[in-house]
């Protein structure tokens, strides 16, 4: 949330300072080009996108030293959908468990799980515009 108040702030006033008189919300500023708007990416979407292709290396085991590791010496080879969150695990650890449950319906099943795919389910969309050769925007029809 904070960060989301900083990047609001420094695109409107261009420092650390809160914007004043700013016309859209950083909330709009978020939506892709295609659907009217600057295209800046909500950091917080983008985060849970990343962390659920992480989640996604760990459940199927997708070749890395990290994940190896994970497996090996935090999961003891269990199935990383089913261990059971505890009071005493880390912060990062905490925050994969409690988005496992997004995994299933974002499609994270399949063998070529992107968070770029991650982020287009996860993210709110509103209608498409197309912008004609003298740049004013119409609705798609």
């Amino acid at each position: 949330m904070k960060i989301s108040q900083l990047c609001n702030s420094f695109l409107w006033s261009g420092s650390e300072s809160p914007a004043r008189g700013v016309k859209v919300s950083w909330e709009r500023v978020c939506y892709p080009k295609s659907e009217g708007d600057l295209g800046i990416k909500d950091l917080l979407i983008r985060n849970k996108a990343c962390i659920l292709r992480n989640l996604w290396s760990i459940w199927m085991k997708a070749g890395s030293l990290w994940v190896a590791s994970i497996d090996l010496y935090r999961l003891r080879s269990c199935c990383v959908l089913e261990v059971q969150s505890c009071s005493w695990h880390c912060w990062a650890r905490k925050k994969l468990l409690r988005l496992r449950s997004l995994l299933p319906s974002l499609g994270g099943l399949q063998e070529d799980f992107k968070s770029c795919k991650a982020w287009e389910k996860l993210r709110e969309k509103i209608e498409k515009v197309m912008v004609n050769y003298i740049g004013s925007a119409f609705s798609e029809v």
